[in-house]
Order: C-alpha cells, then sequence, then structure tokens
C-alpha cells in the first residue's frame, strides 16, 4: 500500500502505473485484498500460491479509489478502502495482540466499545459520472 502511494505521488506516475506489475504476498491478518486476488486465480489463499502467481507473471485488474485532503499535497490511493475512526484505531492498535490472530480484532472492537472516541471530521465524495480528470486512478 505504501508503495502503491509513493508510485502514484511521482510526477510520472502515469507513465511508471501503466509500465509497472506490483506482486503481493499477505502475511498475517486482515488480508482481504491478498484473498480477493488468490479467489479471483482460483488458487488457495496463501503466501506459498500468491508467490507461485507472481512466478507465473499472472495479473489482475484491480479498482482504485482516490482520497484528496483539504490539504492540496494530500492525498491517498487505496486498492481496498479507506476506513477512517474506530476502524482504523482496531486494526492499528490491536497490533500488540497480534499473537491472539484474526480474533484480536474482536478482542479490540469490543474494548473499542467499552471506551469510545470521537472522531470529528467529514467524508464526503464525488460521483464517478462528475468527475472530470480520469487521467489517474
Amino acid at each position: 500500500h505504501e508503495a502503491l502511494n509513493g508510485i502514484l505521488a511521482r510526477e510520472d506516475a502515469d507513465a511508471v502505473a501503466q509500465s509497472l506489475k506490483l506482486g503481493v504476498v499477505g502475511c498475517g491478518t486482515c488480508n482481504g485484498f491478498h484473498t480477493s486476488i488468490t479467489k479471483a486465480s482460483n488458487e488457495k489463499y496463501g503466501p506459498v500460491s500468491e508467490t507461485f502467481l507472481i512466478a507465473k507473471g499472472q495479473t489482475t485488474m484491480v479498482d482504485m479509489s482516490k482520497y484528496e485532503t483539504t490539504n492540496p499535497n494530500r492525498q491517498y490511493f487505496s486498492h481496498l478502502t479507506f476506513t477512517w475512526a474506530m476502524i482504523s484505531d482496531i486494526d492499528i492498535d490491536s497490533e500488540i495482540i497480534r499473537w491472539a490472530g484474526e480474533v484480536r480484532n474482536d478482542i479490540w472492537g469490543a474494548l473499542m466499545m467499552l471506551r469510545l472516541r470521537k472522531y470529528p471530521g467529514k467524508i464526503s465524495y464525488l460521483p464517478a459520472d462528475q468527475v472530470q480528470d480520469r487521467s489517474r486512478p
């Protein structure tokens, strides 16, 4: 994800993005993107299957989202979702109990419900048919 945002932040991002193929190998929990790719390729989810897909050079098209902030120099690209507030806190903060596996999200989610935080902000969207610059994802 970080590599993709770095590539798309470059001035020559369009040329680089057209000529570059990225491979992904999921490790640990919360790897929905990797699971989707292996399922679409009729492979089992896991690092061996994902490495095999990379070695075969098999590609899969993915949808991209672009998120702009009030700071014109900050934008983000995502290949799965853009999360904010409680969902992000659960994902990031639960790293301290990674040993619990996937259930870490349930445990941390319950803890977050007991100590609710406030997340001020505003999220809005521009429908795709109103987007004028379609040169980038």
